[in-house]
């Protein structure tokens, strides 16, 4: 199965990356019963806006795709060390690698800005529809 479609894997990256070895501890956290959190396992699915709003650390792509890092960083958006290994300029092409290096590391923090902004979209909708 898939990462990006595996939301039990998901969860317990996340539940492993907070600190919490026991559901019930994780659930607790999430502020739910942990029977439903055994539910979301069985059902692969979860509450993506309760999720994003109590884990607030960890990056909204990820949380989406299962791709990525998973905890937000202002300095590095990418997976672990993709582009740290670009740390001199590439022979024959001088400052231009860096140069597009910190292009790249731009565009992918203003992605992920919109991904965030989406979801808040998606969740203010969806709390107005149950409103109303």
């Amino acid at each position: 199965m898939s990462t990006n479609n595996d939301k039990s894997l998901i969860l317990n990256q996340i539940k492993i990356q907070l600190g919490y070895s026991k559901d019930s501890e994780f659930a607790k956290f999430l502020g739910i019963k942990p029977q439903t959190l055994s539910t979301w396992h069985t059902r692969n699915t979860f509450d993506i806006e309760l999720v994003y709003a109590k884990c607030e650390q960890i990056d909204a792509n990820w949380l989406l795709t299962g791709k990525g890092q998973i905890l937000k960083n202002e300095e590095n958006q990418f997976p672990s060390g993709e582009l740290n290994a670009v740390k001199e300029p590439v022979q024959g092409y001088g400052d231009d690698a860096e140069f597009w290096k910190n292009e790249y590391i731009a565009i992918q923090k203003k992605y992920t800005a919109l991904l965030e902004n989406k979801l808040q979209e998606i969740f203010t909708a969806d709390k107005s529809s149950k409103a109303g």
